[in-house]
């Protein structure tokens, strides 16, 4: 499999400060990062070619667990809290991220798995969501095939954090391209899909912002005046309100 193939031989997983495992569409692990080697007390030799359910899954588990990966293997991204066990059968709890691993046609090839010790207060599980959702982006980013990558980053983050994801990259003329697009509902994806033709305006002042000062623009209300300020075409309009 290219992709899986491309992540073993990716620096960025080897150096990524969280657990990162990375596993075919049957669980078999194929990537085991030092840092997962720490946090769950296997090595990576001991770990590679097994799967995921026999290495750290309690028995009682194994039927969420196979949920969940069945879930990633179909294009879907869950993230929790998740009892474990170390290598030496102590138990652990994680806040576990897992999401799909796609080629570039979208059709799911592996998964892709995250994990932290769990925190204990709600302000710092957001913190561990966000961590966990930056590090499997840069992950995917840096490993597989660019808009492979970004559309699994768009689905995570639309599970994780967010309704609608929508990514654009800047191409040689200047432009803006949609590059991936994602709901959270499933019952929306159709619709939300509609959006492709629609990429940002790269001269509309906010976007010039962001792209010329690399720095994040937040618009807490979207107002029905900044809708039509910023959305010129009725069917883009018709579309976002929809959604």
């Amino acid at each position: 499999m290219r992709v899986i193939e491309d992540i073993v031989a990716a620096d960025v997983i080897g150096q990524a400060p969280t657990a990162v495992v990375v596993a075919n569409p049957d669980l078999q692990v194929a990537v085991w990062n030092p840092a997962a080697e720490k946090l769950f007390g296997i090595s990576a030799d001991a770990a590679l070619g097994r799967s995921i359910l026999d290495l750290v899954i309690p028995e009682g588990q194994h039927g969420l667990s196979r949920q969940i990966g069945v879930r990633a293997a179909s294009g879907l991204a869950w993230q929790g809290e998740f009892d474990v066990r170390r290598g030496d059968g102590s138990p652990l709890r994680v806040h576990a991220a897992v999401g799909p691993l796609t080629d570039m046609d979208g059709r799911p090839v592996g998964v892709v798995a995250t994990a932290l010790e769990a925190a204990r207060t709600e302000e710092a599980d957001r913190e561990r969501r966000l961590e966990l959702l930056v590090q499997t982006s840069e992950i995917l980013a840096a490993s597989v095939e660019p808009r492979a990558g970004l559309q699994s980053v768009a689905r995570m983050a639309a599970a994780w954090l967010a309704d609608l994801v929508v990514i654009d990259l800047t191409v040689p003329d200047g432009e803006l391209e949609r590059a991936a697009i994602a709901h959270a509902r499933p019952e929306l994806a159709e619709l939300a899909e509609e959006l492709r033709p629609f990429p940002s305006n790269p001269e509309a002042p906010y976007v010039r912002r962001v792209l010329g000062d690399a720095r994040a623009e937040v618009v807490a209300n979207l107002t029905e005046e900044m809708l039509r300020e910023r959305l010129r075409d009725p069917r883009h309009l018709a579309i976002v309100r929809q959604l």
